[in-house]
C-alpha cells in the first residue's frame, strides 16, 4: 500500500530538514567555524540512521527534546566558565589533591601513571589510542542511547531523562565547586609536571578542534566523562544482561584514559561514577521510574 498525500509531503519536509542542516555544518566548516561543527556532526548520523530504518518520524519525537537539552547543557557549561571568570569565583584544588595524594603514597595517580608509562619519552600508540577513547566521550553515549532506541524503543525516554539529569548534575558541580584539573594544578606548580597528551595529538592545524571539546577547562569534578559510560553499562545491565559487561569494560578504558592523559584525578572518576549510580537508582529504582514509564506508554501509538 502506498504512502498517503499527507505522509509523502511530511516525509519529504523532514528529507529536506536532515539536508539543510547537513549543508549548514558544511557551510560552517568551509567558513572555517569548525568548532560547532564537530560536536553536531554526529546528529546527522543518528538522523541517517533513523531514515533508513523508516522511523524518521518516531525518532524526532523522541529524540527532539533530548537533544536540545544536549544542546544547552553545552552553552550552560561554556556559560559557568564565563561566570566563574567575570565574577572571580574561587578555584579549588587542594582538597581532591590531598585526598589523592592520601590514597596513593604522596602522589596523585595521573602523577604516578605518567611518571610509569610516559615520561620524557615522545607520545607513542599507546597515547594516541587513549586520546581516541577520550574522544569516543562525545558519541559513546549517543550511539548507545540509539542501539537501546532502536532495540528499546520505549526504555529511551527513561535513559534520555536520566543521562539529562546526570549533565545538570553536573553544571552544578562546576559551578558550585570548579576544580582544577591534574594538568592546570600541574601549570600551577601545585604538583609535579604533568603533559597534556592532548595537546600533543590533536592537529595543530586545526586549533578550534580543541577549543571544541573544551568549553570549560575547569569542569573535573565530577568526572562526566565516566559519569556517562557508566550510567551506559547500568541501563545495559539493566536491559541486555550480560552485555553490560562490554559497556564495563568501556567504563574502566575511559577512566584510564582521563587519568593517564591528565585530564582527570581518580577521585573525579569516583564521583561520576558514584552521580551515575545515584541518578540510575532514582531513575530506575523509585517511583520516578514508573511514572517516566506510564508517561512514556502514554505517549506511543496506539
Amino acid at each position: 500500500m502506498g504512502q498517503l498525500p499527507g505522509e509523502r509531503r511530511t516525509r519529504v519536509l523532514l528529507v529536506a530538514v536532515v539536508v539543510a542542516y547537513v549543508g549548514g555544518l558544511a557551510g560552517l566548516a568551509a567558513a572555517g567555524l569548525y568548532s560547532p561543527v564537530f560536536k553536531t556532526l554526529v546528529v546527522p548520523a543518528l538522523l541517517l540512521v533513523a531514515l533508513l530504518s523508516n522511523r524518521l518520524v518516531a525518532f524526532l519525537e523522541d529524540w527532539v527534546v533530548f537533544l536540545a537539552g544536549l544542546v544547552l547543557f553545552d552553552a550552560l557549561r561554556a556559560w559557568v566558565y564565563a561566570t566563574v571568570n567575570v565574577l572571580e569565583l574561587p578555584l579549588y584544588l587542594g582538597y581532591v589533591v590531598r585526598l589523592e595524594q592520601a590514597l596513593f603514597g604522596g602522589a596523585t595517580l595521573p602523577t604516578r601513571l605518567q611518571a610509569a608509562w610516559l615520561a620524557a619519552r615522545p607520545v607513542g600508540v599507546q597515547e594516541r589510542l587513549l586520546v581516541l577513547v577520550h574522544a569516543s566521550h562525545f558519541v559513546g553515549f549517543l550511539l548507545f542511547g540509539l542501539v537501546l532506541w532502536l532495540c528499546r524503543r520505549p526504555a529511551f525516554a527513561r535513559f534520555a531523562a536520566a543521562l539529562l539529569l546526570i549533565m545538570y548534575l553536573g553544571l552544578v558541580g562546576y559551578l558550585v565547586v570548579p576544580t582544577v584539573p591534574p594538568w592546570m594544578a600541574a601549570d600551577l606548580h601545585v604538583i609535579p609536571p604533568i603533559r597534556r597528551v592532548l595537546d600533543d595529538v590533536y592537529n595543530v592545524t586545526l586549533p578550534s578542534l580543541r577549543r571544541a571539546f573544551d568549553t570549560n577547562p575547569i569542569a573535573a569534578m565530577p568526572s562526566l566523562h565516566a559519569a556517562f559510560p557508566a550510567l551506559c553499562a547500568l541501563v545495559a545491565f539493566h536491559h541486555f544482561g550480560r552485555w553490560g559487561w562490554l559497556l564495563t569494560a568501556y567504563l574502566g578504558l575511559v577512566s584510564l584514559a582521563v587519568v593517564y592523559l591528565g585530564e582527570h584525578y581518580f577521585l573525579d572518576v569516583v564521583a561520576g561514577v558514584l552521580l551515575s549510580a545515584a541518578v540510575f537508582w532514582l531513575v530506575y529504582r523509585t517511583d520516578l521510574a514508573a511514572r517516566l514509564a506510564r508517561v512514556r506508554l502514554a505517549q506511543l501509538p496506539q
